[in-house]
């Protein structure tokens, strides 16, 4: 398998740091339309907004590939995030996601 052009200079200290920084920039930016966002997905039957949206950013910026122990540290963060709103969690939650070791090699 070939990889990327350039070899592994795309995934440096550097790079990983900047790629980390452009996700919390990202969620910074997308703040305010979080709740619209939220609005359009759909938990399932016993789910909630916090559960689904994790699924929703799981299939759509991991490929579905969340490890269960990544899984649940966001469980626990959202479970243990009682006094922050759903749009706030639901942020915190991308981020992570956005700055997980998956996410940069998707």
């Amino acid at each position: 398998m070939a990889g990327w052009p350039g070899g592994d200079v795309w995934i440096n200290s550097s790079s990983l740091l900047q790629r980390v920084n452009y996700g919390h920039r990202l969620t910074l930016a997308i703040r305010g339309e979080m709740p619209r966002i939220l609005s359009r997905i759909r938990p399932q039957k016993g789910q909630t907004v916090r559960e689904a949206a994790v699924e929703y950013f799981n299939q759509v910026l991991l490929d579905r590939n969340l490890p269960e122990r990544h899984r649940s540290i966001i469980t626990d963060y959202m479970k243990n995030s009682k006094t922050k709103g759903d749009v706030e969690v639901v942020v915190d939650v991308l981020y992570l996601m956005l700055a997980s070791p998956e996410y940069q090699l998707v």
